[in-house]
């Protein structure tokens, strides 16, 4: 499941114990739909004419985008694996705030100001100006599904180019409409 499902599942449990422990009575209650209605329903969806449409859509959006080459500090192993590693670093609330305005200011968000930001670091580090960046997204536009669990997650590709050297609210506004598309 999705983590907007593990909100749904604890506030269920909850509810669940608490009526259990309250008057031994386990509430249930029924939903509109199941998740195995919305799988069915999105399957359907996206077939024939209206799966093309948005084939099409993605092929000509995506078309000549190279994958991005970033520098390695050293040759990477002849036997890859899924073997890594995590670095966590925090934002100190004073930049916070600067970002948060920043993006106020342009009428974006902090995921669209901290995404242009990620990709001018991309762009400083490979000198590749058009490349796209995939960022997940909850997929959970339809009010049946607000309440079901299960998992929504689709992957968004967010392309931009830097060519022409644009300055930050430039590219920044470039990110905010394809974001919104």
């Amino acid at each position: 499941s999705d983590g907007f499902s593990s909100g749904i599942f604890s506030k269920e449990l909850i509810e669940q114990y608490g009526a259990a422990c309250n008057s031994g009575v386990i509430i249930n209650s029924d939903l509109a739909i199941q998740y195995s209605d919305y799988s069915i329903w999105q399957r359907n969806y996206l077939s024939g004419e209206n799966l093309d449409t948005k084939m099409s859509f993605w092929k000509e959006k995506l078309q000549g985008t190279l994958p991005i080459d970033l520098p390695l500090d050293f040759d990477r192993p002849k036997n890859q694996s899924t073997k890594g590693a995590l670095y966590i670093d925090k934002i100190d609330l004073k930049t916070y705030k600067k970002i948060s305005s920043l993006s106020l200011a342009n009428g974006a968000t902090v995921f669209m100001t901290l995404l242009s930001i990620f990709k001018v670091l991309l762009y400083r580090y490979t000198g590749q100006s058009d490349f796209a960046v995939g960022t997940p997204i909850a997929n959970r536009e339809q009010n049946e599904i607000q309440q079901l669990i299960g998992f929504f997650i689709n992957t968004l590709a967010i392309r931009s180019n830097l060519e022409g050297n644009p300055s930050f609210i430039e590219y920044l506004t470039q990110i905010k409409e394809t974001t919104l598309l």
